[in-house]
C-alpha cells in the first residue's frame, strides 16, 4: 500500500486533543446546597487536588477516536497498485505446433500454455472482444466473440496440438487483421508459444502491442532428422540421421523395424549437439521400414520415422529413344519403376506400358496411356510447329510440378513452338512461348518442346527433379512414396479415369477422394505414419503407400526461444507488454465512509445518555 499525501498524516496529532478533553477535569461552577451530605459527588470533586482525572471507558471516546483516525488516513490518500481488467479488442494466439507436445513442463507445453490462456481470459473485462487464433502450420481463427467468454473458452477447450511446424508470421497476420487498424480501447495481441518458429519478416506491421508468454523450459531432445532408403544388393539399405539437440551426453538405442518386425538394434552415444548417421541392411522382402529411438527425452514425436522400403507396385516404363542416356538415368532414380529402352522402329502403341516416354520421336499412333513427349518433331496432331530461339526459361504459373526446380540458370538454344489445344495448359514459358505443356485429363500427358541436346538442362540439378515430378504426375497411381511433413499436400491419382480412390490414414480412418483421384492436404495428412491409397475396386484395385514424418532438419532444437523482434506501436520490439494494464485502487472513499459511520454512532450514544 502507498500514500499519495503522506505528510497529511501529521493531522493525527489532533487525536491527542480528543484524549485531553476526556482526562481534564471540568470547571466546577458554584452551587448552593443545604448540606454537603446530600451531594457527596460534589464534595469529592471539591476535595480533588489535580486538574485531570482517570480516563474512563467510554463508547463516545472510542467512536470519536475511530472517526478521527479514519479522517486522518483519508487525508493521506492511501491505495495499492492492482491490475485493471483489459477491455477493447484482444487477439490471443495459442501455439498448437508439434514442439508444444514437449513434456519439459507438466503435463505438456501445450496444456501449460492453454491454462495460461484461461487465466489471461479471466483478466479481461466482460465486454472485451476476443479473437482466438490457433498457430500451427496453417494458422486459423477458432473463435471471435464480444462479451461472450464462454464461446472462446469452448473453442479453447477443443484445441489439440498438431504435428506440424508453427507459422508465426501467418498467425500474427490473422491477429492483426482481427484487430483492424484501430488501437483504441486497449487493443493488444497476446502470444502463448515456445517460440520454435521462423521469425516473422521485418516488414510485418502490427496494429497493437504484443505480449509474449513463453512456454517450455528445456531443449534436451534426441530426434530423427532424416531417413532415406536406397535400393541395393541384396536388398534395400536404410540410413537414418539421429541428432542430439540438447547439451547433455545421451546413450540410446536405434531400432530398425520392417513391416512390424525388428530386424536390427544398434547402441548409439551422442554428445550434446552431435548428429550421426546409422545404417541398416534390410532383407529383400518388405514394404515399410520404421526407425525408432529407445530414449527418454522431452518430445516423443520425433523419436520415430517411416519410409517406403519397397513400393508395392513396380511400374513398367517404355523409353522410346535412339540412345539418350539422360532420360534413362533420371527415370531410374525412382525405385518403383522398371525402364525398358525401345528403339523407335520397334515401338508399338498397342504394347501395354504404365508410362511411355517418347524422346525426339512421334509414332504414327500415340500411346493410349500416360505419355511424356520430349523434343518431338513437327506434328499437327499436337500443335508442334517449327523451331524458334528460346533463351531462358521461366514458370508460366505457380505449379507443384516446379517445386524445387530452379529454372533461372537453364538455357535453351532452340525449341519447337507449341500450340496444343485445350485441355493442355502451360507450365514453363520462354521467349518463344510455352515449352512445357501438360494435360490433366486422363490419360495424362506432358509435352516438352525442346530436345535435351539443345539445352544445358541435363547438366543442372533441376533436370532429375523435373523428370521425377513429371513421372509422378503421369504414372498411375500417383501417390508419392517419399516422406512428407505433416499437413503437406499429396496428389493421389488413379490410372483409370473415374476409378474409386480412397486413403487409409495411420489411425485406420478412411478418406474417400473424388473418383479418379484428388488432393490430400492440411488435416488430411496431419497424422504421422504410413498412408495407404487404394485405387480402383475389386480384384483390379492397386495400393500405393506414402509416409508422413515429423522430419524437419531445418527446425533445429526444440528448446524454447525468446520473443522475436516485432514492430508494433507503443511497444519496444522484442519486449513483452504487461499481461494486464497497471492501475491503482484508492482507499480514501472507504475511510471517509467509516468516519461518517463513527460520528453517527457517537451521536446516537450521546442522545441515549441525555
Amino acid at each position: 500500500m502507498s500514500f499519495a499525501a503522506p505528510l497529511a498524516g501529521l493531522a493525527g496529532l489532533l487525536l491527542g486533543g480528543v484524549l485531553l478533553l476526556h482526562v481534564l477535569r471540568p470547571q466546577r461552577p458554584d452551587r448552593v446546597v443545604p448540606a454537603t451530605l446530600l451531594w457527596r459527588e460534589a464534595m469529592q470533586e471539591v476535595g480533588g487536588s489535580v486538574p485531570w482525572r482517570r480516563l474512563r471507558r467510554s463508547w463516545s471516546l472510542l467512536l470519536q477516536l475511530v472517526a478521527g483516525a479514519a479522517t486522518v488516513l483519508a487525508l493521506t490518500q492511501p491505495g495499492f497498485a492492482a491490475g485493471q481488467r483489459i477491455g477493447g479488442r484482444v487477439a490471443v494466439v495459442l501455439d498448437i505446433s508439434a514442439t508444444m507436445q514437449a513434456t519439459d513442463v507438466s503435463p505438456t507445453r501445450f496444456e501449460s500454455a492453454r491454462s495460461a490462456v484461461r487465466s489471461y481470459l479471466d483478466g479481461l473485462a466482460p465486454q472485451a472482444r476476443v479473437t482466438l487464433v490457433a498457430m500451427g502450420a496453417r494458422p486459423h481463427v477458432v473463435a471471435d466473440a464480444a462479451g461472450d467468454a464462454s464461446t472462446v473458452r469452448r473453442a479453447l477447450d477443443g484445441l489439440r496440438p498438431e504435428n506440424g511446424a508453427a507459422d508465426l508470421e501467418g498467425a500474427l497476420s490473422l491477429a492483426a487483421a482481427a484487430l483492424g487498424s484501430s488501437t483504441a480501447g486497449g487493443a493488444r495481441i497476446a502470444v502463448f508459444s515456445d517460440g520454435v518458429a521462423s521469425p516473422p519478416h521485418a516488414s510485418l506491421q502490427l496494429p497493437a502491442p504484443v505480449e509474449w508468454h513463453s512456454a517450455g523450459s528445456s531443449g534436451e531432445d534426441v530426434a530423427i532428422t532424416g531417413l532415406d532408403v536406397a535400393q541395393g544388393t541384396p536388398g534395400p539399405a536404410v540410413a537414418a540421421r539421429v541428432a542430439n539437440q540438447g547439451h547433455a551426453h545421451r546413450d540410446l538405442a536405434v531400432e530398425c523395424v520392417l513391416d512390424g518386425h525388428v530386424v536390427d538394434r544398434r547402441p548409439l552415444a551422442l554428445d550434446g549437439g552431435q548428429a550421426r548417421d546409422v545404417r541398416f541392411s534390410l532383407p529383400t522382402a518388405g514394404q515399410v521400414v520404421e526407425v525408432r529411438l529407445d530414449v527418454s527425452d522431452v518430445l516423443a514425436l520425433d523419436d520415430v520415422a517411416w519410409a517406403v522400403a519397397r513400393p508395392p507396385v513396380v511400374y513398367r516404363v517404355a523409353l522410346v529413344t535412339r540412345g539418350d542416356a539422360f532420360l534413362l538415368d533420371a527415370l531410374r532414380l525412382r525405385g518403383d519403376v522398371a525402364v525398358t529402352v525401345v528403339d523407335p522402329a520397334a515401338y508399338r502403341a498397342s504394347d501395354a506400358w504404365d508410362l511411355t516416354v517418347l524422346d525426339a520421336t512421334l509414332p504414327a499412333a500415340l500411346p493410349a496411356g500416360p505419355v511424356l513427349i520430349w523434343g518431338p518433331p513437327a506434328d499437327g496432331r499436337l500443335g508442334v510447329g517449327g523451331q524458334a530461339a528460346a533463351g531462358s526459361l521461366r514458370p508460366a504459373a505457380a505449379d507443384p510440378l516446379l517445386d524445387g526446380v530452379d529454372l533461372a540458370t537453364v538455357r535453351v538454344a532452340r525449341t519447337r513452338t507449341l500450340a496444343a489445344p485445350q485441355p493442355w495448359r502451360p507450365v514453363v514459358d520462354a521467349a518463344s512461348g510455352p515449352v512445357l505443356l501438360v494435360r490433366d485429363a486422363a490419360p495424362r500427358a506432358a509435352l516438352v518442346g525442346f530436345d535435351l541436346h539443345e539445352s544445358d538442362l541435363p547438366l543442372r540439378p533441376a533436370f532429375p527433379v523435373l523428370v521425377d515430378h513429371l513421372s509422378r504426375f503421369l504414372l498411375p497411381p500417383a501417390a508419392p512414396a517419399r516422406p512428407h511433413l505433416p499437413g503437406a499436400t499429396v496428389q493421389v491419382t488413379a490410372a483409370i479415369a473415374g476409378a474409386a480412390v480412397s486413403v487409409t490414414r495411420p489411425d485406420g480412418s478412411r478418406l474417400r477422394l473424388p473418383d479418379g483421384g484428388g488432393v490430400l492436404s492440411g488435416a488430411d495428412t496431419e497424422q504421422v505414419g504410413v498412408y495407404t491409397a487404394t485405387l480402383g475396386s475389386g480384384a483390379g484395385a492397386v495400393q500405393a503407400l506414402f509416409t508422413v514424418d515429423a522430419l524437419d532438419p531445418g527446425a533445429g532444437s526444440v528448446a524454447p526461444r525468446p520473443a522475436p523482434p516485432l514492430a508494433a506501436p507503443r511497444s519496444t520490439p522484442g519486449t513483452a507488454a504487461p499481461a494486464v494494464a497497471a492501475g491503482r485502487v484508492e482507499l480514501w472513499p472507504w475511510l471517509v465512509g467509516l468516519a461518517m459511520l463513527a460520528l453517527l454512532g457517537e451521536w446516537l450514544v450521546w442522545e441515549r445518555g441525555r
